[in-house]
């Protein structure tokens, strides 16, 4: 079995090697094993293969490295090893992938099992012991190679929904250099008969100069059905300058299946293909760029997952192919000044990995105004169009060092100087009653304040400019806090914006959780800001600092709070961030809640034996639980137990030859700012009740 592997092997990085110039970058070349195999693969669980989640999603923070086969609602479906190997990694965790084995084959490749409700027998025999060696439910091991042989078809564990919130089993195949890749591309197949769905298409102006429906602003286009595979835009749409697309597609393998990501996206423009987007394999170097691949705007605030089909600064993604970056430069495609300009073409292929096609055409005209010019002078419009609005901010746009803001600006005054309004001070950019745009160049490096006066609505924004080569630090003693971006945070120069949050925070914290504001909230952004490493926000507190102080961030469209590791130094308290959002100082006063226990029975999926546990409800609504520090007791032993966030209760599984009887029980409870509670009480646990028919046999 070992030669035949070889031998594959062998054959995969020669025909990798003689794939054609220009087909990958140097770093693509390497762990790509088994990639010219087509025939079917085992799948890890013997199922109905249907797919809940798809290679290469968008995920908050990074890109989805797996694929999430749906259980309906089952837990306990055996997982198996899909070759020959050995287990090389162990986790056990309350968040993220819960219970996980990584299963290095003898290809090289490195098979994923995450979200397990239960290990097979043997592996849970390694787990407890290193997690009663740590006194510690979480854990993450590496047994030697060797200790752990698995064979083909061999169970590894049991799906489950440890760390997530609905059962399923998400499951990965990495490659030799353990950079995730797609399992439908190396011989894992499905039947798919259903093509991707293109839903809208976005326009995005990309510079100062750059016109969408005579504005520096994006606008959606909805898509109208020809037919199950052919789309078309319902309107056509002026643009000038240079300009991008994005797609919003979605693809499904059966009714059975979720909306998942397509597995190829191609922009043509007037006949030329400009970009080729794969969703093949990446390296976790490379996850956080999926705030480089999708509008972040939209899917901060909307939910929506719009694919960028044009390279954004500084990204590096894999299998990402582009022709002067995929972006549009009407000049190259516009007749002579002032002559009647023709309607172009983009067309928008997405395919799915079975190779179903979709086509969605965009026509679009040439804007022959400059932005000094009136409006009026393009060609006409063929139908209205649907706007994507400015963003986050009411009547702004920024994308990286381009800001248009709709309507006039000023800027305040400061001491007895009279506000100043606000006049374009580089070429390309402009002012007019309708709009003002600028860029990176027009804000001097300790930044501007502009004031904005829209929709009835007055709201100061401070503006900096960060180029990604140097670290700042900014003060905005008028809000109380400070932001401090650090050398290569950022992916590319661009503006950030830090302004008082026009909401008060009272209003949406929750009732019950203890927690009050103690500095004013604020919006860091804009929201299509993307950072490669954390910022540092820092809150002036209004009081001494009393310890249970932290930030939060705030998540407008669930409603909810989330604590941040904060830190207190003298009167204030700050957090490294990695998002743009609303973020205010909390102070969390508030002990966890701890309900009254549960014993509850249960079967195991691995041993077929009767297990007893207790459940135990703790709620906070404040700053959470903290799971590394709540513990439980059993006669005064402390106990391994798991805590699930999704139910809100620890558990605990009892045991020994003398665990039928009363027992002592003390839980203490404890938030993340170190708020503590303590329950003591007494569990009975009765015999177990005999098996049913039971009675009566010989």
């Amino acid at each position: 079995m070992r030669n035949f592997l070889l031998y594959i092997s062998i054959v995969a990085v020669a025909l990798s090697l003689s794939a054609a110039p220009g087909t990958r970058s140097s770093g693509e070349e390497e762990g790509l094993a088994g990639e010219s195999l087509h025939e079917p693969r085992m799948w890890p669980v013997d199922v109905s293969i249907h797919l809940s989640s798809s290679f290469g999603e968008y995920r908050d923070g990074h890109l989805h490295a797996g694929i999430d086969i749906r259980s309906f609602g089952r837990e306990g479906i055996p997982c198996r090893a899909v070759d020959n190997g050995h287990v090389s990694r162990l986790r056990a965790s309350p968040f993220g992938y819960g219970k996980t084995v990584y299963v290095k084959l003898d290809s090289g490749e490195t098979s994923v099992y995450a979200h397990l409700s239960e290990f097979s027998t043997v592996i849970d025999s390694v787990v407890r012991a290193a997690q009663e060696e740590r006194g510690s439910y979480e854990i993450d091991i590496y047994p030697k190679r060797g200790a752990l042989p698995v064979r083909r078809g061999e169970v590894v564990g049991y799906t489950g929904r440890t760390g997530t919130g609905a059962p399923h089993l998400h499951w990965e195949l990495r490659d030799r250099d353990e950079n995730p890749v797609n399992p439908l591309d190396l011989g894992w197949t499905i039947a798919d008969n259903v093509p991707p769905t293109i839903r809208r298409v976005e326009w995005l102006p990309l510079s100062p100069e750059s016109r969408v429906e005579g504005f520096c602003a994006p606008a959606v286009v909805d898509l109208r059905v020809i037919d199950g595979h052919t789309f078309a835009a319902r309107e056509t749409l002026v643009v000038g300058g240079r300009v991008g697309l994005a797609a919003q597609v979605n693809d499904r393998l059966d009714e059975a299946s979720g909306r998942l990501a397509p597995y190829r996206v191609e922009l043509e423009v007037d006949g030329a293909v400009v970009t080729s987007i794969e969703m093949r394999r990446f390296s976790y170097d490379h996850t956080l760029e999926v705030e480089l691949a999708y509008d972040m705007t939209r899917a901060r605030t909307k939910g929506q997952h719009f694919l960028f089909l044009f390279r954004r600064k500084g990204e590096s993604l894999w299998h990402r192919k582009f022709v002067r970056d995929g972006v549009i430069v009407t000049d190259s495609l516009s007749a002579g000044r002032g002559e009647p300009g023709r309607v172009h073409t983009a067309v928008v292929r997405a395919f799915d990995q079975a190779g179903n096609m979709s086509t969605a055409s965009i026509p679009f005209v040439v804007s022959r105004r400059s932005p000094e010019e009136p409006r009026g002078s393009e060609p006409a419009v063929t139908g209205g169009r649907r706007s994507a609005g400015r963003g986050e901010l009411s009547g702004c746009y920024f994308f990286e060092g381009l800001l248009s803001i709709e309507g006039p600006v000023v800027e305040p005054a400061g001491g007895e100087t009279p506000a100043s309004s606000i006049a374009p001070r580089s070429e390309g950019e402009a002012a007019s009653a309708g709009e003002t745009v600028l860029s990176f160049s027009s804000f001097p490096k300790s930044g501007r304040t502009l004031r904005i006066k829209n929709r009835g609505r007055t709201m100061d924004l401070n503006i900096v400019p960060v180029r990604k080569n140097d670290a700042a630090t900014h003060r905005f003693e008028e809000i109380g806090v400070g932001l401090s971006v650090g050398k290569d945070c950022l992916y590319s120069d661009n503006l950030l914006y830090v302004a008082r949050w026009d909401d008060d925070a009272r209003r949406v914290i929750p009732v019950g959780s203890g927690m009050r504001p103690v500095a004013p909230a604020v919006r860091l952004g804009p929201m299509s800001a993307a950072f490669k490493k954390p910022v540092e926000i820092r809150f002036a507190l209004s009081r001494p600092i009393e310890g249970n102080e932290a930030v939060y961030h705030f998540d407008a469209r669930r409603s909810t709070w989330s604590m941040r590791a904060s830190t207190a130094r003298g009167d204030s308290v700050g957090a490294m961030v990695r998002e743009p959002g609303i973020y205010a100082a909390l102070a969390d006063s508030l002990a966890p809640s701890v309900g009254a226990p549960q014993l509850r029975t249960r079967r195991s999926h691995a041993t077929g034996i009767r297990v007893r546990e207790v459940a135990i409800p703790i709620i906070d609504k404040g700053s959470g639980v903290d799971s590394e520090r709540t513990t439980v007791y059993v006669d005064g032993k402390k106990q391994i137990g798991r805590w699930d966030g999704f139910s809100q209760k620890v558990f605990v599984i009892l045991g020994g030859k003398n665990i039928i009887g009363v027992h002592d029980l003390r839980i203490v409870a404890l938030d993340r700012v170190g708020n503590a509670s303590e329950l003591v009480t007494q569990l009975e646990v009765p015999p177990p009740a005999p098996k049913s028919g039971a009675q009566g046999r010989r």
